[in-house]
């Protein structure tokens, strides 16, 4: 016992346990089980670390059982010896050892982790840590309580939990009682709504939101009024633009961010049905790309003077930074990652193949595109 007691000198630990001994709190009972506890812990420990009878290992078990103990007897007692103690005395040491595990499982440590570095991390860390942790939590409660209460039936994870809670918020602020399954439709609705009455509705926490809740909230609807509103109510992006830019979707819930949708087309902006008529066929899709990067105009089928440009110039490929542009200003946001493969297929795909005429070159334009025909 000696060992467990004399390791570091003041510890939170020791003072508690040389208070114990001198008020009585602590018994010969209590040392006994402190000891066989302690032995164990420390025997489990070590098996992690390596192995349960070298002893470098269960030195440095030894170190990470105190550490642990010490961390979590500050959190719970402060500086208080004797409640210190009498917490050794009532719950044992190894309350401590998995209060203190469990604090750094839910902040995503693993147990070998946790036993070889974050044992030892500064008390003022451990406390940063348990809150961030616990307020996580909290606002992944939140979230989904916030999203089932607009009807939002997709579970959410803990990064898209902010995103949930202010994205219900616009719905109950600005489109009160109405339901949101997450399509893009409902989506492109609520911000036009936003955009028309942001400047002069008051945003405010909704009052049925219950207490325990209160607070994040409440932090999530402040939020709304710096950066959101700032982008929802730019006039320089139309209603399909702010519905598919990364940046909004980096700050509320975009459809398909969180949770597959049951068709592509909940996805879909009113202007990209229009602009596609619905169609998922690549030739289609390319076709679009090209037709809107070369001719400003985007088609679902290229004219033959317009497939015999593009031949002429498929070993010169225009900047990548055309079609991305073009893509952030008409595309969904969803379908953006898999639209831009498509186009590096086929530039990446004519560079391969080493025509040998220009007939060659337009043979692969209208392979790889509608030419002359749209999709009825």
């Amino acid at each position: 016992m000696s060992r467990l007691v004399g390791y570091d000198a003041r510890t939170p630990f020791e003072k508690a346990w040389l208070h114990g001994i001198a008020s009585g709190i602590i018994d010969s009972d209590v040392s006994e089980r402190v000891a066989r506890d302690g032995g164990k812990a420390i025997r489990q420990f070590a098996s992690v670390l390596g192995s349960d009878h070298l002893r470098i290992d269960l030195e440095r078990a030894l170190r990470s059982m105190l550490a642990l103990i010490n961390l979590n007897l500050e959190y719970e007692t402060g500086n208080d010896a004797g409640k210190a103690a009498r917490s050794i005395a009532v719950n044992g040491i190894g309350h401590h050892t998995r209060e203190a595990a469990r604090h750094m499982k839910a902040a995503g440590y693993d147990v070998r982790g946790i036993v070889t570095e974050r044992a030892f991390m500064g008390f003022h860390s451990y406390q940063t840590m348990i809150r961030e942790s616990e307020n996580a939590v909290k606002r992944l409660e939140a979230a989904q309580w916030a999203l089932a209460a607009i009807g939002y039936s997709a579970s959410v994870d803990a990064v898209h939990a902010s995103l949930g809670i202010r994205t219900a918020l616009l719905f109950m602020i600005f489109k009160p009682n109405t339901q949101w399954a997450g399509d893009m439709a409902g989506f492109e609705s609520m911000l036009r709504t936003v955009r028309a009455k942001a400047k002069s509705k008051k945003v405010t926490v909704p009052t049925f939101v219950s207490e325990d809740l209160e607070r994040v909230v409440a932090e999530e609807c402040a939020f709304l009024t710096q950066k959101i509103f700032e982008m929802i109510l730019d006039d320089s992006l139309e209603i399909h633009q702010l519905a598919s830019s990364y940046d909004l979707a980096a700050l509320i819930l975009a459809p398909g961010a969180a949770a597959f949708a049951d068709s592509a087309e909940e996805l879909y902006t009113s202007h990209w049905v229009k602009l596609s008529g619905g169609a998922d066929d690549e030739d289609v899709l390319l076709s679009l790309m090209l037709s809107g990067v070369f001719f400003e105009k985007a088609k679902r089928a290229l004219t033959v003077a317009q497939a015999k440009l593009i031949a002429e110039k498929l070993n010169q490929p225009p900047a990548e930074s055309g079609v991305v542009a073009w893509l952030q200003s008409n595309a969904p946001h969803a379908l953006q990652e898999d639209l831009l493969g498509l186009w590096q297929h086929f530039w990446e795909e004519a560079n391969a193949l080493h025509f040998g005429s220009q007939a060659d070159r337009l043979d692969y334009v209208k392979a790889s595109t509608r030419v002359g025909r749209v999709r009825k």
